[in-house]
């Protein structure tokens, strides 16, 4: 063929040229071990995969579900490395986009894939929990082998790696929000609660259950974000749960009940017909609420602070509130129920317990003690000028 009329724009056909316009070759295996060792700063072990072989739990649970045997090159999770994994399907896009928006961090922290899944990597700060499956869509692992890659580079190619190119974000276990995935958030509040104060339920040696019942507080305390105060025995209502929901006393206390029942049957044991759980509930159900919109809570927000030094007893409270009540026309409770309710309040708020032993001079000059707190004082523009009967104001 005469080729003497051929574009000058037309590359020559030499060796040369066509290197020149080539793929670059592709990364070996060396070269990408060396960078997942870069990028996770951790040693990258090669996973060999035969189906009779055992390379730690997350092989071992993958492998109920899928079928391999490529080598694989992988990271340690555990204390050593701080690396841990959210594990979620790749065909499970509801539930990565429900965590995604439960969890900003989710997104921006980097991700690799492997036989379908969605790996999540973060470095874990504070607590370490153990290994989870969650749900079937989702698992936890805080201390496994993870694959990053197979080395073959048959399933996926080199620049593959990683899915979502990112910093690995740092997490406390404590601020994963589970909400998507139903049951979770209980499951890991009652192991936190046992952690702290012991196992929920203990079979004596007759075989009889029993509850413990700080455990039992703990786990009401952190499902519904409640405090507890021992020397009041009672339950009350923290400002995170005032804002965030409004439940029935009542409801609380049955939903205490079925969650008793569930965490006794997921143990193997009876739940216990004893005092403890009744005497537990019947707390659950004179939690005293003090919704924030009433008089007794603007009055503790608007007309106590702190002060270093000073103190006030009851019926100085009672004053000022009635004034209070006065002066905005809010509805008031009864004197012997402001009493009571003034003390949840004030703790809740200052976290300041009541004294029985707050000095006042008596008018022939020796003093009394009455009951009080230290720490507070009314503020000055709140006190009233002229104290009227508190009956008038607060029946």
């Amino acid at each position: 063929m005469d080729n003497s009329n051929q574009s000058s724009c037309n590359l020559p056909s030499t060796p040369a040229a066509t290197a020149a316009v080539a793929a670059p070759p592709p990364e070996t295996p060396e070269a990408l071990r060396e960078r997942i060792a870069k990028t996770f700063g951790a040693e990258v072990q090669l996973a060999d995969l035969p189906a009779d072989c055992s390379c730690g739990p997350f092989f071992d649970a993958v492998r109920k579900l899928r079928h391999f045997d490529d080598p694989a090159f992988a990271v340690q999770c555990g204390p050593a490395t701080g690396l841990a994994v959210i594990i979620i399907p790749i065909m499970s896009g509801r539930l990565i986009d429900a965590m995604f928006d439960h969890n900003l961090w989710l997104a921006k922290t980097m991700a690799t894939d492997w036989q379908g899944l969605m790996f999540f990597w973060f470095r874990l700060a504070g607590d370490r929990p153990q290994n989870r499956i969650v749900s079937e869509a989702c698992w936890l692992f805080t201390d496994a082998l993870i694959p990053v890659h197979d080395v073959s580079g048959k399933h996926y190619q080199p620049a593959d790696f990683p899915m979502h190119d990112a910093a690995i974000e740092t997490v406390q276990f404590e601020s994963i929000d589970w909400a998507p995935i139903p049951g979770v958030h209980e499951v890991f509040t009652l192991e936190a609660a046992e952690q702290e104060c012991g196992k929920l339920f203990t079979v004596g040696e007759r075989g009889r259950t029993s509850l413990n019942q700080k455990t039992a507080v703990a786990v009401v305390k952190k499902l519904f974000g409640l405090k507890y105060y021992p020397k009041a025995d009672q339950f009350t209502v923290t400002f995170r749960a005032q804002k965030n929901q409004y439940l029935e006393t009542s409801l609380l206390a049955e939903i205490l009940r079925e969650y008793l029942a569930e965490a006794a049957a997921a143990q193997g044991v009876k739940l216990p017909a004893g005092e403890l759980v009744a005497e537990l509930i019947e707390k659950l159900k004179q939690l005293d609420r003090i919704p924030a919109d009433t008089g007794l809570a603007r009055f503790v927000n608007e007309c106590l602070v702190p002060a270093v030094g000073s103190d006030v007893v009851m019926t100085e409270l009672l004053e000022a509130y009635a004034a209070f009540i006065r002066n905005t026309g809010a509805a008031a409770y009864p004197e012997r129920k402001f009493y009571h309710k003034v003390t949840v309040a004030i703790a809740e708020r200052f976290g300041v317990a009541k004294a029985h032993d707050i000095s006042r001079p008596r008018a022939d000059g020796t003093t009394t003690s009455k009951y009080g707190f230290r720490g507070l004082e009314i503020k000055r523009s709140e006190a009233p000028e002229v104290p009227e009967a508190p009956e008038a104001c607060c029946n």
